[in-house]
């Protein structure tokens, strides 16, 4: 037996068994050229080697090509071969990237580069044998540089965290690229957002259930819109809002009669404590009459009924805790006490007084009492007899109060939006009306069933109320009924409007006042205020009015006069320019002796002096020139230079035309006409070319 080892330990077995004496060729098998093989020959043999014609073929590596991945980004792929002679193929790798593997059984590469990788990695070697032959390929993978996603970490809560009232939360978030808002979440809800660093928000956790966890999340979001987040599991414990007090009348029940002097008892509880309990006689919406107050345990009052009518009356006790929130119940019962006793009147009909009679007479009498007539006769020696009857009497059955009981909604619901209130309502006598209440305002009725009211609660402001039915039967007789449900609108805050003002303008020494208003559809209380007002200036801010005299001295532009309403949580403004025209002042030289003036053509002063007619008001001048001459009044020693004799004018004019000097622009625009006007009549600019 001949068996063929080589160096690596392979064993190649002849496909025939050469026995004892057998003489033939046997194939060993292909060889790999520079191995080195051992050969055993087993029993008597003689071996001989000779070379096979057959040649191997090397296997071929399918192409792989260059590739490309993002950071961050898996990069997977298989490579594969052919082999024409059908051997066994290996395949491996080298020259790998840092992370990168190869597996030589599934021939598949695997590398995730991180964000420290991008760049270009060369001569990535791939490799396949036959155990002869060998085939391969160098690639190259080019790792694109990508946008990191933002770092971001809250800092101010672990998870885990009891929180109460109003907390900070603050997170540490950066970005290669720049982070370009962090928005925060209680689970799905957003709760704010921050876009300037430190990234925090303040949160006011009061108006959420106690006890309740909630997942806060932090969401950075960068400049190419990539978003990552933190989050972490926190407890929000506040103290219970304040409930309003349970009060319910215990004695004397509902639907009870009455009479005499009772006292009405009540059981009334708190959280916060009991401020007063009031005892009610309720006579209608606005007119309840108060039995009486009390302050500690037990609440009691004492109530004289006989102080009313006999029948149905409603008891209304209202709890007030140390909050100033109320409640009430509302029972109903029937006053029945007996009148007192009267005696009986007795009129004789026959005969009548200071008649004389004879013989036998009849007397005839008429008697009425409240309790009953009998029958007595007594003589005039004061024996008596008398005589009784019997008789049934058959009254009536007394009205029995209504019964009225309020089935929609039910006491402690919350309700938002229109709802409908029902009510079970019934009376022996029958029923004239139901009447519907919240708190003491009459929200409206119903005469006819079945007795129901639509309600709308969003113009009413969130809170409990209490809802109360009132039945009234076609026998005057009432009662009621009381739940408590709490009112939880939507608030939908609309903006307020802060009404136009814009620039104003003002004379010299001239009052400017005006008043400012705003719209604010939400009917919120609105606050006004202004600032950097000029000096001199004041704004009243229950008025809302401005108002400024400017002195000589400040005429120029002023420039954001700043105005603002708000109602508390918005505000609206308006800045505004003053301007302040500078208006002329009077020549200050004395004005010795007004004379009329005449100006020569040609000369550069004033000339002769001469009476001319004076015209009535120069306001009022026609634009043709005047048929009388015109004069003005100038001192008798006046020198002569155009700027002052421009002031004597303007005094004049002034003088004779109030109604000029009111700070409104046309009214200066046809001032300053004027002027120019008279100094053409006066042919001063004419006649002193120099000076002008």
């Amino acid at each position: 037996i001949i068996i063929v080892q080589d160096d690596e330990g392979h064993v190649f077995i002849p496909p025939n068994v050469a026995y004892p004496g057998h003489v033939g060729t046997d194939t060993i098998g292909t060889l790999k050229p520079g191995k080195g093989y051992m050969v055993r020959v087993k029993e008597d043999a003689e071996l001989s080697f000779g070379a096979s014609s057959e040649t191997n073929q090397p296997p071929v590596l399918s192409s792989i090509g260059d590739k490309s991945v993002d950071e961050n980004d898996l990069l997977e792929f298989t490579i594969s071969a052919t082999d024409q002679d059908g051997d066994e193929l290996a395949y491996s790798a080298s020259n790998l990237p840092e992370g990168a593997s190869f597996d030589e059984d599934t021939r598949t590469f695997n590398w995730t580069p991180t964000y420290e990788q991008a760049g270009t990695y060369e001569n990535i070697h791939f490799d396949v044998n036959d155990r002869q032959d060998s085939d391969s390929e160098d690639i190259t993978i080019t790792v694109i540089d990508v946008n990191q996603p933002p770092e971001i970490q809250i800092t101010s809560l672990q998870d885990g965290d009891t929180v109460t009232g109003i907390i900070t939360i603050t997170v540490d978030a950066s970005d290669d690229k720049g982070i370009e808002e962090v928005r925060f979440f209680a689970g799905i809800t957003e709760i704010g957002s921050s876009s300037t660093a430190p990234y925090s928000l303040t949160w006011d956790t009061t108006g959420l259930p106690r006890n309740n966890q909630y997942s806060l999340r932090a969401v950075a979001r960068d400049t190419d819109g990539i978003e990552s987040e933190d989050s972490v599991l926190i407890t929000v414990q506040n103290e219970e809002p304040n409930q309003p007090p349970k009060i319910t009348i215990t004695s004397p029940q509902d639907g009870d009669i009455v009479s005499g002097a009772i006292t009405i008892t009540v059981d009334a509880s708190d959280d916060k404590g009991i401020k007063v309990v009031r005892f009610w006689l309720a006579g209608g919406p606005l007119e309840d009459v108060l039995i009486g107050d009390d302050y500690s345990e037990p609440y009691q009052v004492n109530w004289d009924t006989t102080s009313v009518s006999n029948g149905a009356h409603t008891i209304k006790v209202v709890a007030q805790d140390t909050e100033n929130q109320i409640s009430s119940d509302i029972i109903v019962v029937t006053v029945q006490n007996q009148a007192p006793n009267q005696p009986p009147e007795v009129t004789i009909t026959n005969p009548n007084n200071g008649d004389t009679v004879t013989g036998t007479v009849t007397i005839t009498a008429t008697a009425t009492d409240d309790k009953g007539i009998k029958v007595v006769a007594q003589d005039t020696e004061n024996q008596i007899s008398s005589d009784i009857i019997v008789v049934t009497v058959q009254n009536q059955a007394p009205n029995q109060p209504p019964q009225i009981t309020i089935t929609s909604p039910h006491d402690g619901d919350t309700v938002t939006g229109i709802i409908t209130i029902t009510v079970d309502a019934n009376d022996d006598k029958g029923i004239e009306e139901v009447r519907f209440f919240a708190g003491i305002t009459e929200i409206g009725s119903s005469s006819t069933a079945p007795y129901s009211l639509v309600w709308d609660t969003t113009n009413l402001p969130n809170g409990i109320y209490d809802l109360q039915a009132r039945i009234r039967d076609t026998g005057g007789l009432t009662s009621g009924d009381t739940i408590q449900i709490n009112v939880q609108n939507e608030i939908s805050t609309q903006p307020l409007v802060l009404s136009f003002i814009g620039d104003r303008s003002v004379d010299e020494n001239d009052l400017l006042e005006f008043t400012i208003s705003a719209t604010d559809p939400d009917g919120n209380e609105l606050t006004y205020s202004a600032s950097n007002l000029p000096e001199g200036a004041s704004f009243d801010e229950i008025t809302r009015t401005f108002s400024w005299t400017p002195t000589d001295q400040q005429s120029g532009v002023h420039e954001n006069v700043h105005f603002e309403v708000t109602d508390g949580e918005l505000t609206d403004s308006e800045d505004i320019t003053i301007i302040v025209n500078d208006v002329d002042q009077p020549p200050e030289q004395t004005l010795q002796k007004e004379v009329p003036v005449k100006l020569i053509p040609g000369h550069s002063e004033p000339g002769e002096i001469s009476p001319v007619k004076e015209e009535k008001n120069i306001a009022d001048s026609p634009e043709t020139k005047p048929k009388s001459k015109t004069r003005t009044f100038i001192s008798g020693s006046y020198a002569g230079h155009i700027n002052e004799y421009k002031q004597v004018i303007k005094h004049y004019i002034r003088s004779k035309n109030k109604s000029l000097i009111s700070g409104q622009v046309h009214h200066q625009q046809r001032y300053d006409a004027l002027v120019e006007k008279y100094l053409q009549k006066t042919r001063i600019i004419e006649n002193w070319p120099n000076l002008r």
